[in-house]
C-alpha cells in the first residue's frame, strides 16, 4: 500500500534549516498530499537541497521523517583504539574560510577514501560542503548526506576521540586545529555507518562523493593509453568534477619496494587537484595525499608544486605532481564524480 504525505502548514522561514525540518516532522500525517503553496515548496527544497517537493499533488512513498536519523547511537571508536582514546569537546569555528582540500588531514584510521573524496568535493564545490552542515548553536551539528537517492540528516555533537598519550585528535581533522568541519563531517559519516570501525577499513570514494553531493560517480582504470587517461583527468579537472586516484595493494618484495622508494603509498587514495603540461609537452597529474604530507620522490624530476601560488614550492604538504607515465605505473584507476 502506498503512503501519501500531507505537508503541514508551517511558516516557510522555519524550514530553512535541517533542524527546523526535524521539529516540523511530527506534524506530518500519512494522508493524501493537498495543495501546497509555492513559497513553502521552495523553502522545503532549500532546506533539503534536494527536489523532494516538485509539484502540487505529488505523491511520495515515504514520510519526510523517514529521512531524519536523530536516534542513531554515537559512533564508537575502532576496536583497536578502545583503550587508547578518550572523548573531549572540541571548540573552534565550523569554517574559518571556504572549505579547501588543504584543510583535510586523515587521522589514525583507514578511511583515506573518505578524506580524499571530501577534499575532492571541497576543491570543486566548497559550497556543497557548507550546505551539508548546519551549526545548531548548542555544540551540535546536523549533517545532511544522501542515501538511496534521498537526503538523510545526522546530528552529532562536538565530542571527539583524542589520543590519551599525545592529546591530539585520533581521527580525521582539519590541518588548522581551530577549524571543525572535517571532524564533524567524518563523525557524522561514522555515525551514519554504525561507527568508526565500519568506515575505518577501506571503502569507496565514489560512495562518499555521492553521499555528500547526491550525484553519481564512475571508475576508470589506468590500464589505458597515457594520452587518453590524461585527457580524461584533465577534462574532469577543467569541468570541476571531484576526482580521486587509488593505488593497488602492494605485496612484500619488489612491488612493495617500488612504492616505498617512490614515496607513494600503496593501497591508498589520493585527491587529484590539478593537471599541468610543460613547454615540452610533458603532461603531469597533480595529487594530494590526505595525510597532509608524504609526496612522490626519486622520480628524476621536480615533483613539488606551488599550490598556493605564492611563487615558492610548498614543501612536504602532501601535494605533488608526477608524469602521466608514472601515474599509470603507480595508480590503478580514478573515480570521477558527476
Amino acid at each position: 500500500m502506498k503512503s501519501f504525505v500531507s505537508v503541514a502548514r508551517v511558516d516557510s522561514a522555519a524550514m530553512y534549516s535541517a533542524i527546523a525540518l526535524q521539529e516540523q516532522a511530527e506534524k506530518l500525517k500519512p494522508v493524501k498530499l493537498e495543495v501546497v503553496e509555492r513559497p513553502f515548496r521552495a523553502a522545503v527544497r532549500e532546506a533539503l537541497n534536494f527536489e523532494l517537493v516538485t509539484a502540487v499533488n505529488e505523491v511520495y512513498s515515504r514520510k519526510y521523517y523517514d529521512f531524519l536519523r536523530p536516534n542513531l547511537p554515537d559512533p564508537s571508536p575502532m576496536l583497536k583504539h578502545w583503550d587508547d582514546v578518550e572523548k573531549k569537546r572540541k571548540t573552534g569555528q565550523l569554517f574559518i574560510d571556504d572549505p579547501r582540500p588543504e584543510d583535510v588531514q586523515q587521522g589514525s584510521i583507514g578511511d583515506c577514501y573518505f578524506d580524499a573524496a571530501l577534499a575532492a568535493v571541497a576543491k570543486v564545490d566548497p559550497q556543497a560542503i557548507k550546505n551539508a552542515i548546519t551549526d545548531n548553536g548548542d555544540g551540535t551539528y546536523t549533517v545532511r548526506f544522501f542515501q538511496d537517492g534521498q537526503p538523510v540528516f545526522v546530528q552529532v555533537d562536538n565530542e571527539l576521540y583524542y589520543d590519551k598519550n599525545s592529546g591530539t585528535e585520533k581521527y580525521g581533522k582539519s590541518t588548522n586545529p581551530n577549524e571543525m568541519w572535517v571532524s564533524i563531517m567524518e563523525k557524522a559519516y561514522a555515525k551514519l555507518k554504525g561507527g568508526y570501525e565500519n568506515i575505518g577499513n577501506g571503502g569507496s570514494p565514489g560512495a562518499v562523493m555521492t553521499a555528500i553531493t547526491g550525484k553519481d560517480s564512475w571508475y576508470t582504470s589506468s590500464n589505458t593509453d597515457s594520452n587518453q587517461l590524461w585527457g580524461l583527468i584533465d577534462w574532469a579537472v577543467k569541468n570541476n568534477r571531484p576526482i580521486t586516484a587509488e593505488t593497488p595493494s602492494a605485496a612484500e618484495g619488489k612491488e612493495g619496494k617500488k612504492y616505498d622508494e617512490n614515496g607513494i603509498a600503496s593501497w591508498h587514495c589520493y585527491t587529484i587537484v590539478g593537471t599541468q603540461e610543460d613547454a615540452n609537452g610533458q603532461k603531469y597529474v597533480v595529487l594530494r595525499n590526505p595525510w597532509a604530507y608524504g609526496e612522490a620522490k626519486n622520480t628524476g624530476y621536480e615533483t613539488d608544486v606551488d599550490g598556493d601560488h605564492d611563487g615558492m614550492l610548498d614543501g612536504n604538504d602532501g601535494t605533488f605532481r608526477i608524469t602521466i607515465e608514472d601515474f599509470k605505473k603507480h595508480y590503478s584507476g580514478v573515480v570521477i564524480g558527476m
